[in-house]
């Protein structure tokens, strides 16, 4: 089963990312390997930070395999400075507890430490009790979106 059949509140198709992305916390509950079928880029992190799900259309964006990125912070995913990730983590946060979503771009680093860009959405979910964050990302490529 794939994860966007367990999320009931999607918003009407406006973009690439409307047709899988919840408009309300509520909609994102459950077991995150659910994405692991998903054709979109996916990771789950928490609050403070650590990666602890990435799906395989994230992996193959990244260009690694999923052990190189769950259990390390977000800010193995970039060349940012510890400061910058920081800062943008307080942003994703800010964004999700006042708007239910963060939506941006992210400068990445592939593993092989190429940067690309992404367009990403934040939503929070609820996972054992508890509250991580879930990021859905489509590579930009020249100026236009495509999925990864």
């Amino acid at each position: 089963m794939t994860a966007h059949l367990l999320l009931p509140a999607l918003r009407q198709p406006r973009g690439l990312l409307a047709p899988v992305l919840p408009e309300r916390e509520p909609a994102l509950t459950g077991d995150p390997s659910l994405f692991d079928q998903h054709s979109r880029a996916i990771h789950v992190f928490t609050e403070r930070g650590t990666i602890t799900h990435t799906n395989p259309a994230f992996d193959a964006m990244f260009g690694s395999s999923r052990r190189r990125y769950v259990g390390r912070h977000q800010a193995a995913l970039n060349s940012a400075s510890v400061e910058a990730n920081l800062r943008l983590l307080a942003e994703i946060r800010t964004a999700v507890d006042s708007r239910g979503v963060w939506e941006g771009t992210l400068q990445n680093r592939r593993g092989n430490g190429f940067p690309f860009a992404t367009r990403a959405q934040v939503h929070p979910m609820q996972l054992d009790g508890g509250r991580c964050l879930v990021c859905f990302q489509e590579e930009v490529k020249h100026g236009y979106h495509s999925s990864a």
